[in-house]
C-alpha cells in the first residue's frame, strides 16, 4: 500500500531536481554552488526510497533547499549590480497617488440598503450587532455581523435557484 504512494513522491522529487539545477547554474560564487552539489547529492542518496516517510521529509528538505538556494541567487543579482534590480521594480511600482479611485458598483446601494443595515446595526445588542438581507428575487443572502475591534464578518450567499430554501436559514 505505501509503495502506491512512493510514485508521487518520486515525481516530486525529479521536479525539485530540475528546479534545484537551474538555480545552482544561476549561483556565482564556486563555493556556493558546491556546497549546493554536496547536499543534492546527499538527497540522491536516499532515491529512491522505499519508505514514504523518508521521502516526504527527503522531498520536504529540498523545498527548504531550494528556497535558500532561490535566496543567495538573488542575493547575488543585488551584490552584482543593484542598479539593475532597482531599475526593474521602479517601472513596476506606482505611487499610490497615482492609482485609479475604484468606484462602487451602481447596485450595490441598491441590493444592500445601507441605510437598512444601519438601522439594524443601530436595533441590534450593542456588543455584536446582526444583519440579515434577502434580495427580493430570494437568489442573494447576506449576513453581517460586527465584531469587536472594529472588524466585521459578512456572509454572502448566491444562487439561481430560490427554491433551494435557504430563506428558512433566517
Amino acid at each position: 500500500m505505501e509503495s502506491d504512494y512512493l510514485g508521487p513522491c518520486e515525481e516530486e522529487f525529479k521536479r525539485y531536481l530540475l528546479i534545484a539545477k537551474c538555480f545552482v547554474e544561476r549561483l556565482k560564487k564556486s563555493r556556493d554552488r558546491q556546497i549546493c552539489v554536496h547536499w543534492i547529492r546527499r538527497l540522491l542518496a536516499l532515491t529512491p526510497c522505499n519508505d514514504l516517510a523518508v521521502g516526504q521529509n527527503r522531498n520536504l528538505f529540498f523545498r527548504y533547499l531550494i528556497k535558500v538556494i532561490q535566496e543567495a541567487v538573488l542575493e547575488d543579482m543585488i551584490q552584482n549590480d543593484p542598479g539593475h534590480m532597482l531599475h526593474h521594480f521602479t517601472h513596476m511600482t506606482m505611487s499610490i497617488q497615482d492609482l485609479p479611485m475604484v468606484q462602487d458598483p451602481s447596485w450595490l446601494d441598491k441590493e444592500l440598503c445601507t441605510p437598512v443595515i444601519q438601522e439594524k446595526i443601530a436595533e441590534g445588542e450593542a456588543e455584536a450587532p446582526y444583519f440579515a438581507h434577502w434580495t427580493d428575487d430570494q437568489k442573494t443572502y447576506i449576513a453581517a455581523k460586527a465584531l469587536p475591534g472594529k472588524g466585521a464578518l459578512v456572509y454572502m450567499a448566491v444562487s439561481t435557484d430560490p427554491s433551494l430554501g435557504w430563506n428558512n436559514l433566517v
